[in-house]
């Protein structure tokens, strides 16, 4: 009686697939998927100035979800959607013109936010690298920019429910969580701005910028 080789027998098989649960080989993908990504980050080219496409991936975007935070708040609250409008117009732009592009490396250059002509335009260059209390601002500032809609939009759906009101704060979630998601991977991966807490440009891309002088 012949027997098949070890290595291709049935039983075998089953054996050496029990010893890698779903979990293992689920993990083994993510692991490949990230290698991947990390080695198209590796390869992407740092921005000396940020070109037209990317503005206009951009910043439409980000006006897009602000306003439609604006309309929500305003058929709720006409006095909040002010407040809010003057909160987008002082603390979370202009305050961080001065707080972020004032030691940007895109400072008088051409940013994908118009930040960098826009701060040189009101104040001068600043030196070094950025403070916890910095950091901390921008974060907090770009934060509430989401929380404050979410929280009037969500007023009329738990009062009276409606298409609008329903259409309108899944159109802002959508906007905000998206521009959130093409900014970080469309701008922060090849953004010469090393300082910033929300680079990801790759190590290699760093090393090789600073190598270059």
């Amino acid at each position: 009686m012949r027997f098949a080789p070890f290595g291709r027998s049935p039983k075998f098989r089953l054996r050496r697939n029990f010893a890698y649960p779903p979990a293992v080989i689920r993990n083994r993908g993510r692991r490949a998927y990230k290698v991947k990504v990390m080695a198209m980050v590796k390869n992407i080219t740092l921005a000396d100035e940020w070109s037209t496409k990317e503005i206009l991936i951009n910043f439409p975007l980000l006006v897009i979800y602000l306003t439609i935070g604006l309309v929500g708040m305003y058929l709720e609250n006409q006095i909040a959607s002010f407040l809010y409008l003057l909160f987008i117009i002082f603390p979370l732009y202009l305050v961080n013109r001065y707080v972020v592009c004032s030691k940007c490396y895109y400072f008088d250059k051409r940013c994908y936010m118009f930040g960098g002509k826009c701060s040189s335009a009101l104040f001068k260059k600043r030196e070094g690298n950025y403070t916890k209390f910095e950091n901390a601002y921008v974060g907090i500032m770009w934060m509430l920019s989401i929380i404050i809609p979410i929280y009037w939009l969500a007023i009329p759906i738990y009062r009276s429910p409606s298409l609008l009101n329903v259409t309108l704060l899944v159109a802002f979630l959508v906007c905000s969580i998206g521009w959130q998601a093409v900014h970080s991977n469309t701008c922060c991966t090849k953004c010469k701005n090393f300082k910033c807490g929300m680079n990801r440009a790759s190590k290699h891309m760093k090393e090789k910028n600073i190598s270059n002088g």
